[in-house]
C-alpha cells in the first residue's frame, strides 16, 4: 500500500496514536529514512508499519505486521540449537568454565603477589623518609604512584571475585534460551516478544518490505549447523 507523504499544502500527514499495542515500537526503523517506523491499525484490528518506499522515499510503504514479524520468527528459527547438539555445548560449556575459573585463580594469585610488592614498598619508603634518606617531595611522588598502582589492583582483584560463576551462567542461559527461542517467542505476549527481540537483534530495519538486521552473538554464531561445529571445536 502507498501514499504520497506530501498533503496539498505541502504539509507531512501525522499518524494517528491508537490503543493497540504494537510489537515493534522503538526496536525497527526505515532503511530509507533512518527513522523510526511508525504503524497504523485498518478496520480496527489490522496493523501495519508504515516506511518509507525504497524506490520512491517521498512517498510512504505500508508493510502488513504480520509479514515482518513471520520474519522474525524464521530468524528466531534459525538460531535454535539442535538437540543433538545440547549435551556437546553443555560439556563444551564446562569445559570453557574449567579454563576460566584457572584463568581467574591465577590472575588473582598474581594480583594479590603484586599488592604485596607493592605494600612493601611502601613499608620502605615510610623508613627512608623517616630515616631521612629521602626528602619529603621525592617521598610524596612517590608514595602517589605506589597509591594509585594499590587501587588499581584492587579494581582488577573485585573483577576477578565471582567472574568465572558468572561466565558459566550466562553462557547456560543463553543456550537454553537458543534452544527454546521459538518456542518461547511464539507463545509470549507482546511485552516479552518486544524484550526477546530486543535482547537478540543489535538492530533491525526495513527495507520495503524486507527485514534486515544483525544479531547479538552468540545468536549469530547459532544461525546454521555449521557454526555449531566451528563453536564446538573452538
Amino acid at each position: 500500500m502507498y501514499q504520497d507523504v506530501r498533503t496539498n499544502r505541502g504539509r507531512k500527514q501525522a499518524v494517528k496514536e491508537t490503543k493497540y499495542p504494537y510489537l515493534f515500537r522503538g526496536l525497527i526503523k526505515c532503511a530509507t529514512s533512518g527513522r523510526q517506523v511508525t504503524r497504523d491499525i485498518k478496520k480496527g484490528k489490522y496493523v501495519y508499519l508504515i516506511c518509507r518506499d525504497p524506490q520512491s522515499p517521498n512517498r510512504k510503504l505500508w508493510i502488513k505486521e504480520r509479514d515482518i514479524l513471520e520474519q522474525v520468527e524464521a530468524v528466531f528459527s534459525s538460531t535454535q540449537l539442535p538437540p543433538a547438539f545440547l549435551p556437546r555445548i553443555i560439556d563444551h560449556i564446562n569445559k570453557l568454565h574449567e579454563a576460566e575459573k584457572q584463568y581467574h585463580h591465577d590472575s588473582a594469585n598474581a594480583l594479590n603477589a603484586e599488592m604485596e610488592q607493592v605494600n612493601a614498598q611502601l613499608d620502605r619508603l615510610t623508613d627512608l623518609l623517616i630515616g631521612e634518606t629521602i626528602d619529603k617531595n621525592a617521598y610524596d611522588r612517590k608514595f602517589s604512584q605506589l597509591q594509585a598502582r594499590r587501587k588499581e589492583i584492587s579494581t582488577r582483584q573485585e573483577e576477578h571475585q565471582g567472574g568465572d560463576e558468572e561466565f558459566k551462567s550466562a553462557l547456560t542461559a543463553l543456550v537454553s534460551l537458543a534452544s527454546k527461542a521459538p518456542k518461547i517467542f511464539e507463545s509470549s505476549k507482546t511485552p516479552v516478544k518486544r524484550s526477546l527481540i530486543a535482547f537478540v537483534f543489535s538492530n533491525l530495519e526495513l527495507n520495503g518490505g524486507k527485514l534486515e538486521y544483525t544479531l547479538h552473538e552468540p545468536f549469530r554464531s547459532f544461525q546454521n549447523v555449521g557454526e555449531y561445529k566451528k563453536w564446538l571445536c573452538a
